[in-house]
């Protein structure tokens, strides 16, 4: 097992989607402590957009497994801030990991992807940041697989080595059993 991490989970689908609570529990398998804020609703294609003339509002959300996680009523890019400035503050977080996104994040995509612009935003604050997604838009998705990897190979990697500057992981992971 690797050194335990605090890490802070998003997505851009909602803090109740199935792919968010797939990687949340398996970086908890692995030994890491994750914090949970996402947006209170589905919010793909937000791009890198921040709340600006409307109050955030957060409120605590039970989770499949009991746990508790933050749903946020801003964008994944302030799900990210709050959690990083406010949440987490006294309690830093080593690498922040958006997704698992229902559907692929591959060339133009990325430049809509909330997905995407959520890990952006932890990389402007100086956090390491992975992005990952499903590249499958089936009802029926195999998470696990996809999860596990970015769970037990890529958070300790980034966590030990860090990125280049202004540098973010982006991972489209197949849909297979």
């Amino acid at each position: 097992m690797t050194t335990p991490l605090h890490l802070l989970l998003t997505n851009d689908d909602g803090v109740l989607a199935p792919g968010l609570f797939a990687v949340k529990t398996e970086l908890e398998r692995a030994g890491h402590r994750v914090t949970v804020c996402a947006p209170d609703r589905q919010r793909s294609a937000s791009g890198h957009s921040i709340t600006l003339h409307k109050p955030l509002r957060i409120k605590q959300v039970m989770l499949d497994d009991g746990s508790m996680a933050w749903g946020c009523s801003g964008t994944p890019a302030d799900c990210v801030t709050l959690g990083l400035l406010e949440l987490c503050q006294d309690d830093p977080v080593q690498v922040v990991v958006s997704g698992m996104n229902h559907g692929p994040n591959l060339g133009w995509d990325v430049t809509y992807s909330g997905t995407v612009s959520a890990a952006m935003e932890a990389v402007i604050s100086g956090v390491p940041a992975i992005a990952v997604s499903a590249t499958s838009y089936d009802e029926t998705i195999h998470w696990t697989p996809g999860a596990r990897y970015v769970a037990e190979t890529l958070v300790p990697i980034v966590a030990k080595n860090g990125l280049p500057p202004a540098t973010l992981l982006n991972v489209n992971a197949p849909s297979l059993p």
